[in-house]
Protein backbone atom coordinates (compact mmCIF):
# COMPACT_ATOMS: atom_id res chain seq x y z
CA UNK A 1 0.00 0.00 0.00
CA UNK A 2 1.34 3.63 -1.31
CA UNK A 3 0.91 6.44 1.05
CA UNK A 4 0.88 9.73 -0.59
CA UNK A 5 1.65 13.00 0.61
CA UNK A 6 -0.10 16.13 -0.27
CA UNK A 7 2.59 19.43 0.45
CA UNK A 8 0.93 22.56 0.29
CA UNK A 9 3.10 25.96 0.23
CA UNK A 10 1.84 28.58 2.04
CA UNK A 11 1.85 32.15 0.20
CA UNK A 12 4.28 34.48 0.20
CA UNK A 13 3.08 37.48 2.35
CA UNK A 14 4.90 40.35 1.88
CA UNK A 15 5.80 43.22 4.25
CA UNK A 16 3.73 46.35 3.66
CA UNK A 17 6.18 48.16 5.18
CA UNK A 18 9.01 46.62 2.84
CA UNK A 19 6.61 47.10 -0.33
CA UNK A 20 6.26 51.10 0.90
CA UNK A 21 10.59 51.41 0.63
CA UNK A 22 10.79 50.12 -1.84
CA UNK A 23 8.25 52.05 -4.08
CA UNK A 24 9.49 55.51 -2.10
CA UNK A 25 12.99 54.40 -3.21
CA UNK A 26 12.27 54.18 -6.85
CA UNK A 27 10.39 57.41 -6.56
CA UNK A 28 13.21 59.09 -4.87
CA UNK A 29 15.46 57.45 -7.84
CA UNK A 30 13.14 58.73 -10.70
CA UNK A 31 13.03 62.44 -9.19
CA UNK A 32 16.55 62.39 -8.93
CA UNK A 33 16.77 61.26 -12.52
CA UNK A 34 14.88 64.52 -13.22
CA UNK A 35 16.33 67.03 -11.43
CA UNK A 36 19.94 65.42 -12.65
CA UNK A 37 18.12 65.75 -16.07
CA UNK A 38 17.22 69.38 -15.57
CA UNK A 39 20.58 70.50 -14.25
CA UNK A 40 22.31 69.30 -17.06
CA UNK A 41 20.17 70.75 -19.98
CA UNK A 42 20.35 73.94 -17.89
CA UNK A 43 24.14 73.60 -17.85
CA UNK A 44 24.22 72.99 -21.55
CA UNK A 45 21.27 75.65 -22.15
CA UNK A 46 23.91 78.40 -20.62
CA UNK A 47 27.03 76.83 -22.49
CA UNK A 48 25.50 77.31 -25.57
CA UNK A 49 24.35 80.64 -24.80
CA UNK A 50 27.73 81.24 -24.04
CA UNK A 51 28.77 79.80 -26.94
CA UNK A 52 26.69 81.63 -29.43
CA UNK A 53 27.70 84.87 -27.69
CA UNK A 54 30.89 84.22 -27.94
CA UNK A 55 30.42 83.34 -31.64
CA UNK A 56 28.96 86.50 -31.93
CA UNK A 57 31.15 88.44 -30.59
CA UNK A 58 34.48 87.24 -32.86
CA UNK A 59 31.52 87.43 -35.74
CA UNK A 60 31.03 91.11 -34.97
CA UNK A 61 35.33 91.46 -34.44
CA UNK A 62 35.84 89.74 -38.15
CA UNK A 63 33.20 91.97 -39.77
CA UNK A 64 35.55 95.00 -38.40
CA UNK A 65 38.13 93.22 -39.18
CA UNK A 66 37.12 93.20 -42.82
CA UNK A 67 36.14 96.49 -43.14
CA UNK A 68 39.55 97.68 -41.59
CA UNK A 69 41.46 95.84 -44.64
CA UNK A 70 38.67 96.76 -46.95
CA UNK A 71 39.50 99.90 -46.51
CA UNK A 72 43.26 99.49 -46.32
CA UNK A 73 43.49 97.81 -49.85
CA UNK A 74 40.89 100.13 -51.66
CA UNK A 75 43.10 103.10 -50.35
CA UNK A 76 46.32 100.76 -51.28
CA UNK A 77 44.66 100.18 -54.57
CA UNK A 78 44.44 104.14 -54.77
CA UNK A 79 47.73 105.02 -53.65
CA UNK A 80 49.07 102.27 -56.51
CA UNK A 81 46.70 103.86 -59.42
CA UNK A 82 47.89 107.35 -58.56
CA UNK A 83 51.94 106.03 -58.61
CA UNK A 84 50.67 104.46 -61.78
CA UNK A 85 49.23 107.91 -63.38
CA UNK A 86 52.06 109.44 -62.16
CA UNK A 87 54.58 107.24 -63.63
CA UNK A 88 52.98 107.44 -66.98
CA UNK A 89 52.80 110.99 -66.79
CA UNK A 90 56.43 111.20 -65.96
CA UNK A 91 56.91 108.83 -68.81
CA UNK A 92 55.28 110.73 -71.31
CA UNK A 93 56.81 113.95 -70.28
CA UNK A 94 60.54 112.91 -69.73
CA UNK A 95 60.16 111.15 -73.19
CA UNK A 96 58.62 114.36 -74.44
CA UNK A 97 60.69 117.11 -73.38
CA UNK A 98 63.92 114.49 -74.55
CA UNK A 99 62.89 115.44 -78.02
CA UNK A 100 63.73 118.70 -78.80
CA UNK A 101 67.77 118.13 -77.45
CA UNK A 102 67.79 115.06 -79.43
CA UNK A 103 66.56 116.85 -82.49
CA UNK A 104 69.22 119.77 -81.57
CA UNK A 105 71.93 117.18 -81.40
CA UNK A 106 70.67 115.46 -84.57
CA UNK A 107 70.23 118.99 -86.80
CA UNK A 108 73.91 120.09 -85.55
CA UNK A 109 75.08 116.22 -86.70
CA UNK A 110 73.45 116.83 -90.05
CA UNK A 111 75.37 120.42 -90.05
CA UNK A 112 78.20 119.00 -89.43
CA UNK A 113 78.44 116.08 -91.70
CA UNK A 114 77.65 118.91 -94.78
CA UNK A 115 80.12 121.33 -94.10
CA UNK A 116 83.42 119.57 -92.31
CA UNK A 117 82.83 115.79 -93.23
CA UNK A 118 85.24 115.86 -95.69
CA UNK A 119 88.03 117.88 -93.50
CA UNK A 120 88.00 114.92 -90.58
CA UNK A 121 90.18 112.23 -90.64
CA UNK A 122 89.40 108.61 -90.47
CA UNK A 123 89.15 108.45 -86.44
CA UNK A 124 86.98 111.87 -86.07
CA UNK A 125 84.70 110.20 -88.93
CA UNK A 126 84.44 106.95 -86.49
CA UNK A 127 83.63 108.83 -83.37
CA UNK A 128 80.91 111.03 -85.56
CA UNK A 129 79.17 108.34 -86.90
CA UNK A 130 79.16 107.23 -83.33
CA UNK A 131 77.54 110.04 -82.20
CA UNK A 132 74.69 109.62 -84.99
CA UNK A 133 74.42 106.49 -84.97
CA UNK A 134 73.60 106.88 -80.70
CA UNK A 135 71.25 109.53 -81.14
CA UNK A 136 69.85 107.46 -83.57
CA UNK A 137 69.41 104.58 -81.19
CA UNK A 138 67.61 107.27 -78.46
CA UNK A 139 65.23 108.35 -81.07
CA UNK A 140 63.88 105.14 -81.30
CA UNK A 141 63.79 104.34 -77.44
CA UNK A 142 61.88 107.80 -77.12
CA UNK A 143 59.84 106.86 -79.86
CA UNK A 144 59.03 103.28 -78.37
CA UNK A 145 59.11 104.90 -74.43
CA UNK A 146 55.98 107.57 -75.46
CA UNK A 147 54.19 104.72 -77.44
CA UNK A 148 54.18 102.50 -74.63
CA UNK A 149 53.36 105.65 -72.52
CA UNK A 150 49.98 106.43 -74.64
CA UNK A 151 49.30 102.65 -74.83
CA UNK A 152 48.88 102.93 -70.68
CA UNK A 153 46.42 105.90 -70.95
CA UNK A 154 44.97 104.63 -73.89
CA UNK A 155 41.27 104.39 -73.23
CA UNK A 156 39.64 101.44 -75.00
CA UNK A 157 36.77 101.34 -77.65
CA UNK A 158 35.76 98.54 -79.09
CA UNK A 159 34.53 98.83 -82.45
CA UNK A 160 33.80 96.64 -85.53
CA UNK A 161 37.33 95.48 -87.47
CA UNK A 162 38.24 94.32 -90.55
CA UNK A 163 41.71 93.23 -90.13
CA UNK A 164 42.80 92.71 -93.09
CA UNK A 165 42.81 96.24 -93.43
CA UNK A 166 44.99 96.17 -90.52
CA UNK A 167 46.94 94.01 -91.15
CA UNK A 168 47.71 95.34 -94.69
CA UNK A 169 48.57 98.44 -92.47
CA UNK A 170 51.05 97.11 -90.65
CA UNK A 171 53.04 95.43 -94.34
CA UNK A 172 52.85 98.95 -95.37
CA UNK A 173 54.41 100.79 -92.75
CA UNK A 174 56.85 97.54 -92.24
CA UNK A 175 57.81 97.63 -96.11
CA UNK A 176 60.89 99.15 -96.54
CA UNK A 177 62.05 96.38 -93.70
CA UNK A 178 60.44 93.87 -95.43
CA UNK A 179 62.39 95.09 -98.97
CA UNK A 180 65.16 95.10 -97.17
CA UNK A 181 65.61 92.00 -95.43
CA UNK A 182 64.42 90.13 -98.44
CA UNK A 183 61.57 88.50 -96.09
CA UNK A 184 58.80 86.59 -97.12
CA UNK A 185 55.20 87.10 -95.31
CA UNK A 186 52.37 84.35 -95.06
CA UNK A 187 49.00 85.11 -94.59
CA UNK A 188 45.87 83.41 -94.72
CA UNK A 189 43.20 83.03 -96.97
CA UNK A 190 40.18 84.28 -94.75
CA UNK A 191 40.72 86.67 -92.30
CA UNK A 192 38.12 87.39 -90.02
CA UNK A 193 36.28 90.44 -89.10
CA UNK A 194 35.86 91.48 -85.26
CA UNK A 195 34.90 93.44 -82.48
CA UNK A 196 38.01 94.62 -81.12
CA UNK A 197 40.61 98.01 -80.56
CA UNK A 198 41.78 99.26 -83.92
CA UNK A 199 44.65 100.93 -82.17
CA UNK A 200 45.53 97.79 -79.93
CA UNK A 201 45.36 95.25 -82.85
CA UNK A 202 47.38 97.32 -84.69
CA UNK A 203 50.04 97.69 -82.28
CA UNK A 204 50.19 94.06 -81.38
CA UNK A 205 50.28 92.71 -85.11
CA UNK A 206 53.16 95.61 -85.64
CA UNK A 207 55.46 94.52 -83.06
CA UNK A 208 55.38 91.24 -83.61
CA UNK A 209 56.12 91.22 -87.04
CA UNK A 210 58.72 93.86 -86.84
CA UNK A 211 59.97 91.33 -84.32
CA UNK A 212 60.20 88.69 -85.86
CA UNK A 213 62.12 90.62 -88.87
CA UNK A 214 64.80 91.70 -86.76
CA UNK A 215 65.89 88.51 -85.05
CA UNK A 216 66.39 86.21 -88.03
CA UNK A 217 69.24 84.03 -89.08
CA UNK A 218 72.03 85.87 -90.98
CA UNK A 219 72.38 83.06 -93.38
CA UNK A 220 68.35 83.08 -93.98
CA UNK A 221 65.94 85.39 -95.09
CA UNK A 222 63.33 86.03 -92.73
CA UNK A 223 59.51 83.82 -93.44
CA UNK A 224 57.24 85.11 -91.79
CA UNK A 225 53.70 83.14 -91.39
CA UNK A 226 51.08 84.79 -89.74
CA UNK A 227 47.35 82.98 -88.82
CA UNK A 228 44.38 84.12 -87.57
CA UNK A 229 41.62 81.54 -86.44
CA UNK A 230 38.64 83.28 -84.23
CA UNK A 231 35.94 80.85 -82.92
CA UNK A 232 32.37 81.56 -80.76
CA UNK A 233 34.61 82.49 -77.62
CA UNK A 234 37.99 83.90 -78.92
CA UNK A 235 40.29 85.00 -81.78
CA UNK A 236 43.72 83.76 -81.59
CA UNK A 237 46.69 85.45 -83.67
CA UNK A 238 50.03 83.45 -84.19
CA UNK A 239 53.22 84.95 -85.52
CA UNK A 240 55.19 82.16 -86.72
CA UNK A 241 59.33 82.96 -87.67
CA UNK A 242 62.41 80.81 -89.04
CA UNK A 243 64.07 83.24 -86.72
CA UNK A 244 67.16 82.63 -83.94
CA UNK A 245 64.68 81.15 -81.59
CA UNK A 246 64.27 81.98 -77.68
CA UNK A 247 65.57 79.87 -74.60
CA UNK A 248 63.02 78.26 -72.70
CA UNK A 249 64.38 80.66 -69.28
CA UNK A 250 63.94 83.45 -71.13
CA UNK A 251 59.83 82.87 -72.48
CA UNK A 252 58.49 85.67 -69.45
CA UNK A 253 60.83 87.48 -69.43
CA UNK A 254 61.60 89.07 -73.01
CA UNK A 255 58.13 90.23 -72.20
CA UNK A 256 59.15 93.36 -69.68
CA UNK A 257 60.16 96.52 -70.55
CA UNK A 258 64.35 97.20 -71.78
CA UNK A 259 64.92 93.30 -71.19
CA UNK A 260 66.67 92.45 -74.45
CA UNK A 261 68.88 89.25 -75.22
CA UNK A 262 71.44 90.49 -77.57
CA UNK A 263 73.51 93.56 -77.97
CA UNK A 264 72.44 96.36 -80.05
CA UNK A 265 75.72 95.75 -82.26
CA UNK A 266 73.99 91.92 -82.96
CA UNK A 267 70.44 92.94 -83.00
CA UNK A 268 68.95 96.30 -83.37
CA UNK A 269 66.35 97.30 -80.87
CA UNK A 270 64.90 99.33 -77.65
CA UNK A 271 63.58 96.61 -75.79
CA UNK A 272 60.16 97.65 -75.44
CA UNK A 273 58.33 96.12 -78.48
CA UNK A 274 56.94 93.18 -76.99
CA UNK A 275 56.18 94.69 -73.61
CA UNK A 276 54.45 97.39 -75.86
CA UNK A 277 52.51 93.92 -76.84
CA UNK A 278 51.55 92.88 -73.87
CA UNK A 279 50.08 95.73 -72.32
CA UNK A 280 48.02 95.87 -75.36
CA UNK A 281 47.11 92.52 -74.56
CA UNK A 282 46.62 92.80 -71.13
CA UNK A 283 43.96 96.24 -72.07
CA UNK A 284 41.89 93.14 -74.12
CA UNK A 285 41.58 91.02 -71.69
CA UNK A 286 43.81 88.66 -73.35
CA UNK A 287 46.78 86.93 -73.30
CA UNK A 288 49.98 86.50 -75.33
CA UNK A 289 52.92 83.67 -74.93
CA UNK A 290 55.34 82.13 -76.98
CA UNK A 291 56.73 78.96 -78.06
CA UNK A 292 60.35 78.40 -79.26
CA UNK A 293 63.80 76.56 -78.99
CA UNK A 294 67.41 78.26 -79.85
CA UNK A 295 67.87 77.96 -83.55
CA UNK A 296 64.13 77.05 -84.82
CA UNK A 297 62.42 80.09 -84.49
CA UNK A 298 60.02 81.72 -82.62
CA UNK A 299 55.53 81.22 -82.49
CA UNK A 300 54.25 84.01 -80.52
CA UNK A 301 50.39 83.24 -79.78
CA UNK A 302 47.70 86.17 -78.68
CA UNK A 303 44.31 85.04 -77.42
CA UNK A 304 42.19 87.40 -77.52
CA UNK A 305 38.64 87.14 -75.84
CA UNK A 306 35.05 87.55 -77.43
CA UNK A 307 32.24 87.90 -74.84
CA UNK A 308 29.20 87.82 -77.58
CA UNK A 309 29.12 85.63 -79.84
CA UNK A 310 27.71 88.68 -81.72
CA UNK A 311 30.75 90.72 -81.43
CA UNK A 312 32.71 89.92 -84.96
CA UNK A 313 31.71 88.97 -88.39
CA UNK A 314 32.02 85.27 -89.45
Amino acid sequence: MKICYLIIKKPLLLNPTTRLISITDTHNSRLSEVRNYNSTHSIMKKTEEKTTEKLLREKDQLKIKVLELEKKLAERTSELQNARNELETFTYSVSHDLRAPLRAIMGFSEIISERYLNSFNEEAIQYFNFIREASENLGSLIDDLLKLSRLLQFKQKKELVDIEIIVNNVLKNLSEEIKEQKATIKLPEYIPSCKTSRFLLEQILHNLLHNALIYHKMDENPVVDISLKKDRKNITVAVKDNGIGIPEMFHEKIFNVFQRLHSQEEFPGTGIGLAIVKKAVEKLEGEVFVSSQPGFGATFTVILPIKNSNDGLE
